[in-house]
């Protein structure tokens, strides 16, 4: 395998790239891009949807970092969201970054709700954190050769209110601040955790009526309503989530349950024929994956699994059979690659790994300048850990002859791909070319979403520290 003469073809095709993101590499501007990810981060985090938070904010504070107080921000996010998915390493990184760039004091007053202040209170004492000083910016003269006698800054703590207060001192608040969501939110669920419902409704509706387009809101009503038995009330909130899920982006794992809801809701008012509409047309939303996404309790489970399972065996049904005609078809056009792509995304949906991959290989076979089909085996290979095999079908990929089919997205993920696959194997002596020609052919916000679009963040970092 001639893996290290790999890099010479790549000058002439990447040179597009090259001059196309070096414009842009030292670009002083702010992109909105990066402003957005960051409060659509912070309405994660409110959703307590840590995981999906913490992708969304690490691209934003990678993007931020020309505006050193939202970077400090999402610093501030993101360490929480490790806080509470019990990630130590990383809460304590992510701290350090914030109070790096803020200080305890402009930790102290970002706008976030109460209970997640005061674990930050927590935080910056156990790590230590509470003394830290922002950086001085270029114009602050620096320190005398004797200092004044300067006072121990005491940790911050959190003021102690009783529930009662909190909740009037939060209604007086929404009052002046209407579009305050994180208001509503903690007023909220302080009603639930008494469970005080039609107080915590009546915070819900508040919240809807100031904020039309806030889903949420419009979700948890419908569990409010859905719990009291109210279900066409219940039906008509989980209505306006999926109306607005055409407006606004919403939550994955949140439009699952408002779409499982409303069938159970429709089961209950015994509305047959919605049922079969809406299980028919989100059926795909209820295999493999995303049905572990659901977070119904589990008799509401139960129940709404013996609901749709006729409908998955119908659907199951069919696609066997289009399956069957799909592998009929390649055989007698084994050049009409669509058919082949058709059929492996069948055998994917089905979690079907070897079938999947058997089909690739067929494409391979009977188109050998199908490059696409050696990038998807590449992968293949590669998600198994089987990195020998992976670099192989790269190789083939990346050869001489084939660069000119090869379009440029496909170039640079199949050379991040072997980077990491050769740190893998081990081979160091081979990474720098390959490193280079990636790093030179984006700039870092390109290179760094296709990381995480690719899952290949962290594995990249490490190669990268690798001497």
């Amino acid at each position: 395998m001639n893996i290290f003469k790999l890099i010479k073809p790549f000058g002439a095709g990447l040179l597009g790239i090259v001059l196309l993101s070096s414009s842009l590499l030292y670009s002083q501007e702010i992109d909105p891009f990066y402003t957005k990810r960051l409060r659509e981060g912070e309405r994660q985090f409110q959703a307590r949807n840590y995981k999906e938070a913490i992708k969304t904010l690490e691209i934003a504070s990678f993007g931020l970092h020309q505006q050193r107080n939202l970077e400090g921000e999402a610093y501030v996010y993101l360490s929480l969201c490790h806080y509470y998915l019990k990630d130590n390493e990383k809460t304590g990184e992510y701290l350090r970054k914030a109070a790096s760039i803020l200080g305890p004091a402009g930790i102290e007053n970002l706008n976030i709700d109460r209970s997640a202040k005061n674990d930050l209170y927590n935080l910056l004492s156990r790590f230590n954190l509470t003394q830290v000083q922002k950086p001085r910016t270029i114009n602050t003269p620096p320190p005398k050769t004797r200092p004044q006698t300067q006072t121990t800054v005491q940790p911050v703590r959190p003021v102690k209110t009783t529930p009662k207060d909190r909740t009037s001192e939060l209604q007086n608040r929404i009052k002046a601040e209407p579009q305050n969501i994180p208001l509503y939110c903690e007023l909220y669920d302080l009603h639930r955790k008494n469970n005080y419902l039609n107080s915590a409704k009546e915070v819900l509706e508040s919240l809807v009526k100031e904020n039309p387009y806030e889903f949420e809101g419009f979700h948890f009503l419908g569990l409010i309503d859905y719990q009291q038995h109210k279900y066409k009330d219940a039906t008509k909130n989980f209505e306006r989530v999926l109306t607005l899920s055409g407006k606004v982006p919403v939550q994955e794992n949140l439009l699952l349950d408002t779409k499982a809801y409303l069938i159970l809701c429709f089961n209950n008012l015994r509305d047959t024929k919605k049922i079969q509409e809406l299980a028919n047309n989100s059926i795909d939303d209820f295999s493999g994956r995303k049905l572990s996404l659901l977070s119904l309790n589990p008799r509401d489970m139960d129940e709404f699994l013996k609901i749709i399972a006729p409908f998955k065996a119908r659907i199951t049904e069919k696609d066997k059979m289009k399956i069957q005609n799909l592998e009929s078809e390649v055989k007698y056009e084994p050049r009409n690659i669509f058919n082949y792509f058709e059929l492996f995304e069948l055998h994917k949906k089905y979690k079907t790994e070897n079938e999947a991959r058997k089909v690739i290989q067929d494409l391979v076979l009977d188109n050998l300048d199908e490059v696409r089909g050696l990038y998807l085996l590449g992968k293949f290979e590669f998600i198994q850990k089987n990195y020998e095999y992976s670099l192989r079908y790269f190789n083939q990929l990346l050869r001489p002859s084939d660069k000119s089919k090869v379009n440029n997205e496909l170039l640079i993920k199949s050379l991040i791909y072997v980077s990491v696959s050769l740190y893998h194997l081990d081979r160091i002596k081979y990474l720098p070319p390959f490193i280079k020609a990636v790093e030179d052919s984006l700039t870092q916000e390109n290179l760094y979403k296709i990381l995480i679009e690719e899952a290949l963040k962290d594995e990249w970092e490490k190669l990268r520290k690798v001497k």
